[in-house]
């Protein structure tokens, strides 16, 4: 856990939730659950998916469906519920049904990384000039974590601190024009979900700031 954004607060807030629901059983969750402090707690979606292909696109949505009944009681407005995907080899087809979950509804997000989670990663290190393959990315981002082998321990984990802010910049400069839907070419839109998680820690830590100053 990421003791670097845990705070002590005197009168807490109420702790959002963020639940995501993702490809990956292994290294998306442990970057995600990274996350998770005195702020915000992250859920990863578990679901009663029972498809052939747990990983697939459908998949992905039947488990953010599974958790959304299982917790309907439990739901807070100020509560995000994200998809979290990779292009790899799926088809528009597959992805859109996805994206039209979260369009126009302010609770949902969906975010994609063309062609993998591993070039977002990478992002938190350079700007991935260059980068024409899958392949690349893995040796590319292998020069920073040299262990990485589709999946992340805590000292892996410990190298993406502070590199939030470059990441999503990298990943920004990529985003330009900001896409409506997903990158058709390599980039990635996880950056949305973390800034959106890095501000509400912001915000907290300010309110935690005056509530000191006032006693």
């Amino acid at each position: 856990m990421n003791k670097r954004l845990r705070r002590k607060l005197g009168n807490k807030p109420y702790r959002k939730i963020f639940v995501i629901s993702t490809e990956g059983s292994n290294t998306e969750p442990r970057y995600f659950l990274w996350f998770d402090n005195d702020h915000i707690h992250i859920k990863i979606a578990k679901g009663n998916c029972k498809r052939a292909k747990k990983n697939c696109p459908s998949a992905v949505l039947q488990r953010m469906e599974d958790h959304l009944r299982e917790e309907k009681s439990k739901k807070e407005k100020s509560d995000q519920y994200w998809l979290v995907i990779d292009k790899d080899q799926w088809s528009d087809s597959q992805i859109k049904p996805l994206h039209d979950w979260a369009l126009g509804v302010e609770s949902r997000g969906f975010a994609l990384s063309n062609p993998n989670f591993e070039y977002w990663l990478l992002l938190h290190f350079e700007d991935a000039k260059g980068i024409n393959s899958p392949r690349k990315i893995l040796e590319r981002l292998q020069r920073y974590l040299p262990e990485y082998e589709k999946n992340l321990d805590d000292l892996m984990l410990k190298q993406f601190e502070d590199r939030f802010s470059v990441a999503i910049e990298n990943a920004r400069q990529k985003d330009v024009p900001a896409c409506e839907d997903w990158p058709r070419v390599y980039g990635t839109t996880v950056y949305r979900l973390i800034e959106e998680i890095l501000n509400i820690n912001k915000k907290n830590d300010f309110l935690s700031r005056r509530e000191k100053k006032k006693s």
